[in-house]
């Protein structure tokens, strides 16, 4: 999302897919619930198909952002202490190679709480599109899906997603409640 904020929605601002390479593991592996929730409510924010590929388990050293950038980091910061976060920063955001490389290096302070679980029955709500034999590792999230049974009303007469009226883990459901006031709006036109 940070990429996406401070770099790609200027320098591509009629996109409407992203696609995104990575490792097969870690915090954003193939298998991770989390992962692919938070990749959904990135597509609902931004109205942006989101394609991944994962490197398959092992080959993550042949990730082309390692080679292509994090080798001009090293030489950029070499024998430099690296005394504090703004140092950091500064080092890797002075990168540059004669090819034209130029990186940009923000501070991300949001706050990242660990232990989040992502049940059975929200990850289902994912529309998630599965692609090719290796479907666990390439597949299209276009965001959430709305099941009927998963509207609700809550005790100020707002409809809101979820049996539990937007109490759940994903509360970004604006798009899909300005359609339900639409329909509703026609409905009541019709009446």
């Amino acid at each position: 999302m940070q990429w996406w904020l401070h770099i790609g929605n200027e320098t591509y601002p009629h996109a409407k897919r992203i696609y995104i390479n990575c490792d097969g593991g870690g915090s954003n592996g193939s298998r991770l619930h989390l992962w692919k929730a938070q990749i959904a409510k990135f597509a609902e924010a931004t109205g942006l198909e989101v394609h991944v590929s994962h490197f398959p388990p092992g080959t993550s050293k042949w990730n082309k952002i390692e080679h292509r950038l994090f080798c001009y980091i090293s030489k950029t910061w070499a024998g430099q202490p690296l005394v504090d976060i703004e140092t950091v920063i500064d080092l890797i955001g002075s990168t540059t190679t004669k090819q034209g490389l130029k990186v940009k290096c923000v501070l991300d302070t949001n706050d990242y709480p660990t232990g989040i679980k992502v049940s059975n029955d929200d990850f289902s709500r994912i529309d998630m599109e599965r692609i090719g034999p290796f479907h666990d590792w390439n597949y299209i999230i276009r965001g959430f899906i709305l099941h009927a049974e998963n509207i609700c009303s809550n005790s100020s007469g707002n409809w809101t997603a979820f049996g539990n009226c937007g109490k759940g883990v994903f509360p970004n459901w604006y798009k899909v409640m300005e359609k339900l006031d639409a329909l509703a709006y026609k409905a009541v036109n019709i009446l």
